[in-house]
């Protein structure tokens, strides 16, 4: 019983293996030389491409870091901004800046007088 290498068959039954597959200096047949380039190539861009993706994530995880920073930032902006709007929109607050800004105060009653058109157009 004979082993045989890995290898094929001919169509005339010969049974061809590995050894015989080469040329006469030992060397593979161009055919198996471009398929190991070929392959080799193919392995290559795979790791490129796998290191794109992988800087292109670390990337985004940087961007991502980033945005959630100025949120946190923005967040306590809006808090503040929203603190000075209520403790200057208090009825006391706008009455005491009116009264410094625009130099008004409240009318006394007594200032207070009714003009009755009627009246005074009938009297002329």
């Amino acid at each position: 019983m004979t082993t045989h290498s890995i290898g094929f068959r001919s169509m005339h039954g010969e049974w061809f293996s590995a050894q015989h597959v080469r040329t006469r200096n030992g060397e593979p047949t161009g055919n198996r030389k471009v398929r190991r380039i070929v392959l080799a190539c193919i392995l290559f861009a795979g790791l490129l491409i796998q290191l794109g993706v992988r800087l292109a994530i670390i990337e985004e995880g940087y961007r991502l870091e980033a945005l959630r920073r100025e949120t946190l930032l923005n967040d306590e902006r809006l808090r503040a901004v929203r603190l000075e709007w209520s403790t200057q929109s208090r009825p006391s607050a706008l009455a005491d800046a009116a009264a410094e800004r625009l130099s008004l105060y409240a009318t006394m009653p007594q200032r207070i007088r009714r003009i009755d058109f009627a009246t005074t157009e009938l009297s002329k």
